[in-house]
């Protein structure tokens, strides 16, 4: 069973500042996006990559957020291990598993 290390970043953290990192399975981890208080947080927000966040650490020291985007939308992130940066915009945060599941490879190249 494939375990991802997943943390928590609210709006009211500093930059590189999380919390609740550990391992997680995948059902775990969707378990901590249904939960997240999205509404809440995007409440006086600026979008920016260090908003607030459910943030996956990959086993090849690489990174996928989902996070908070312009009119009510959502964003999730993917920085590999090179440092490029790819971007996939969704109206559901749910619709971003599939990408989570199985890692980069659906995620776009900004």
């Amino acid at each position: 069973m494939i375990r991802l290390i997943s943390k928590i970043q609210y709006s009211n953290y500093e930059t590189g500042e999380f919390s609740e990192e550990k391992e997680r399975t995948f059902d775990e981890v969707k378990d901590v996006i249904e939960k997240f208080p999205w509404e809440k947080q995007r409440k006086g927000i600026t979008i920016d990559l260090t908003n607030p966040s459910v943030t996956i650490h990959g086993k090849k020291n690489d990174y996928l957020k989902l996070s908070l985007f312009y009119n009510g939308r959502f964003v999730l992130y993917y920085l590999n291990q090179e440092g490029e940066l790819s971007v996939n915009g969704f109206d559901d945060f749910r619709d971003a598993y599939v990408h989570i599941k199985h890692g980069s490879s659906q995620v776009r190249r900004k």
